[in-house]
């Protein structure tokens, strides 16, 4: 998980250091990538998260596959 972590998100380059920021960020993205797993679209998380950022459609495919499980 934290090399697809990386990959995906840059997490090692994140310069969130505040408090609990870095805790919290982590934690966000460790959801944004389960959601995208799950998703039954074809694609590597990488095209998925840019499906995702450009389309409230397919934003609103990856939430409405977990709410129907």
């Amino acid at each position: 998980m934290h090399y697809v972590l990386d990959v995906a998100y840059g997490e090692d380059d994140s310069r969130v250091r505040t408090k609990n920021a870095a805790t919290n960020l982590s934690l966000i993205r460790k959801i944004a990538l389960n959601l995208l797993r799950k998703s039954p679209q074809p694609g590597s998380i990488k095209i998925k998260r840019m499906r995702c950022a450009v389309s409230d459609e397919q934003r609103e495919n990856v939430l409405k596959n977990i709410m129907m499980r």
